[in-house]
């Protein structure tokens, strides 16, 4: 293999490495979007969540006054 053929052959390799990074960039930058799309609904999903825990602490309030009027009637 001569010079010239070795460093063609090296361009090449350099060549299909930089593509390959650029892919990899590429995908880490989609995963990033992702990650931060998920920490948004995390966050929304909390919100949520402590929403449902108020309302079911309410209806159990509810529950509680009701069962007292129930026994003071009996």
């Amino acid at each position: 293999m001569t010079i010239d053929e070795r460093l063609e052959a090296l361009a090449q390799s350099v060549e299909l490495l930089h593509l390959s990074q650029s892919d990899t960039n590429e995908k880490i930058r989609r995963l990033a979007v992702i990650a931060e799309q998920s920490e948004v609904r995390a966050g929304q999903n909390e919100v949520r969540a402590g929403q449902m825990m108020e309302a079911i602490q309410r209806l159990a309030r509810i529950a509680d006054i009701h069962e007292t009027r129930i026994r003071q009637l009996e």
